[in-house]
């Protein structure tokens, strides 16, 4: 309880530093000459506070837009965008794990097979050796190093 009370005090001071740099509030001491009183008053500019803040908001914003965009850059540098493509089984080169799909849209195309790449036909995991030329497929890709490099490839039912 003590530590945390004496976090609090030491956030206090700050606060008062940064506040009192600011100019978002001043203190001013005076003595009545008569009364022989001091008198102690304190100005809260509230107009700069608010604009203070605002800015403060901006910067926050601007700065967590950057990060964002920065962690985003990062992460399709390091899994890049997948993307999806339909079609028929041409050829199968299983001793280069490679495959030539025909596509209705974008013709032939060579997709590489990884270690990691998971071929499934009726939701049960398959070899490569297991597919059949001219089964339909649906093969979720991603551009690494110029190949098409598959992540998934599902042989579609009613073929």
């Amino acid at each position: 309880m003590l530590r945390f009370l004496g976090a609090l005090l030491v956030v206090f001071l700050i606060v008062l530093g940064v506040g009192y740099y600011l100019n978002w509030f001043n203190f001013s001491i005076g003595r009545n000459p008569t009364t022989d009183q001091v008198d102690v008053s304190v100005n809260v500019n509230k107009e700069r506070i608010k604009r203070d803040s605002d800015r403060f908001d901006q910067g926050v914003s601007a700065f967590g837009k950057k990060v964002n965009e920065g962690a985003r850059e990062a992460f399709h540098k390091i899994h890049p965008q997948t993307q999806t493509i339909k079609g028929d089984l041409a050829k199968i080169d299983e001793a280069a794990a490679r495959l030539t799909v025909s596509t209705p849209d974008k013709g032939t195309m060579t997709v590489q097979a990884a270690a990691g790449t998971r071929i499934r036909r009726n939701n049960v995991n398959i070899n490569m050796g297991e597919l059949m030329e001219g089964d339909h497929l649906l093969v979720v890709y991603r551009e690494e190093n110029g190949k098409n490099v598959a992540e998934s490839i599902t042989v579609e039912s009613g073929t």
